[in-house]
């Protein structure tokens, strides 16, 4: 999957990506979660 793809390129670049879904099975294998509710930014996880 093309995540998968990014995911291991950021690690091996030690760079960030930032990926904006509303799958929650992408959302799931970040390393860290951020949510936009109510026009505030949360973190979820990380």
């Amino acid at each position: 999957m093309i995540f998968d793809l990014l995911h291991e390129l950021a690690r091996t670049e030690q760079t960030t990506i930032i990926v904006v879904t509303h799958d929650l099975e992408i959302a799931g294998k970040a390393d860290e979660q951020f949510k936009l509710q109510d026009g505030k930014i949360t973190k979820v996880k990380g």
